[in-house]
């Protein structure tokens, strides 16, 4: 607990970045009846009844110390998801650090075995090489910095635009999301929703 506590508390290091790591599933859904609009002297009316589209995945990569976050929504949870993430994070997102170090609860696919089994060993010990995985002891909720109030944030954004399959929209100041077909990153600022 100390070790996460205390990275949190370092400054700032290009070099050596801090970053939160995390998934939750989140039901699709789509309304039964249209919502009725919203007219004078009456505020827009929605039916509670609701059809039920599937479930996907919602990945969230969170930088504290920089305030940037990005979503990937996903069909599933999978060792071979988790390791296009890490890949993503090391060769996009931080080609010039030497070490990312991620801040992530201990689930059974977080490790970098899930990384040799999906790139070659090479590919895998480079990755290996230039992550630092820092699990968390505590339930996530109280340690990875906040993590469950994006995740709201993330739904209530999102709203009903994760439904189906193979459903793409592009939502709030150009945030592109896409659900049942692989997913694309974004990076969201919640404060002020838009790309980062």
């Amino acid at each position: 607990m100390e070790a996460v506590l205390d990275l949190y508390a370092e400054p700032y290091d290009p070099k050596r970045p801090v970053v939160c790591f995390d998934e939750r599933p989140y039901p699709m859904v789509a309304d039964v009846h249209a919502p009725l609009p919203a007219a004078p002297g009456r505020a827009r009316r929605e039916d509670y009844a609701y059809e039920r589209r599937g479930v996907c995945n919602l990945y969230m990569v969170f930088e504290p110390l920089r305030r940037r976050r990005w979503v990937r929504v996903t069909e599933r949870r999978t060792a071979e998801d988790f390791a296009w993430q890490m890949k993503w994070l090391v060769d996009e997102v931080y080609p010039d650090a030497e070490v990312v170090r991620v801040v992530l609860d201990n689930l059974n696919c977080h490790t970098p075995a899930a990384l040799y089994r999906v790139f070659p060993a090479e590919e895998a010990r480079r990755l290996v090489r230039r992550l630092e995985f820092v699990y968390t002891l505590l339930p996530r909720e109280l340690v990875e910095y906040g993590g469950d109030r994006v995740f709201g944030v993330v739904a209530s954004v999102f709203g009903s635009a994760l439904v189906g399959d193979g459903v793409c929209a592009l939502l709030g100041g150009g945030v592109g999301v896409c659900a049942g077909c692989g997913g694309l990153w974004c990076g969201l600022a919640f404060w002020g929703v838009g790309c980062a």
